[in-house]
């Protein structure tokens, strides 16, 4: 989906294809910097929201909620020491829409974690909590089907 094609290429990263959800899994060597994890999934058609954590033991360092019905945005946050940070939403457009499928890819940048969806900057995040490195967990929840994660 967007993307160069690969040929004769060994992935060294796992990939899990079909997760069931509720999903968590413990991130394979963390995040870094440079570090880049893409999912694949679709949006059924009366889907309300759904949202990915990446998480530092209790810390949840990245939120995004995509809302989907009635609302039409996506939520991005942090909740660190058990206090939830600012909320931003402000997106030109949201890629997730019901009965359609997407590809959403965060690359770990210097400062920011940089999220695409179908090959499309949507947002980037400034990091609040750092070191990224103990960003070991990623949980996903809601109303999405995914078909496809690779770390």
């Amino acid at each position: 989906m967007g993307g160069p094609v690969m040929r004769n290429t060994i992935m060294t990263n796992p990939a899990f294809y079909y997760p069931p959800l509720p999903y968590t899994c413990n991130i394979p060597g963390g995040l870094a910097v440079h570090k880049n994890i893409t999912m694949r999934g679709s949006i059924p058609k009366n889907a309300n929201r759904f949202e990915i954590s990446f998480m530092a033991g209790q810390d949840i360092a990245l939120y995004i909620n995509p809302r989907i019905k009635p609302w039409t945005y996506v939520v991005r946050n942090s909740l660190l020491n058990d206090q939830w940070g600012t909320e931003e939403r402000d997106l030109p457009f949201n890629p997730f829409q019901p009965g359609k499928c997407f590809e959403l890819s965060i690359r770990c940048g210097n400062h920011t974690f940089q999220v695409y969806t179908n090959g499309r900057h949507l947002f980037n995040f400034t990091y609040r909590y750092v070191p990224i490195e103990r960003i070991q967990t990623i949980k996903i929840i809601g109303d999405v089907t995914l078909s496809y994660i690779k770390y």
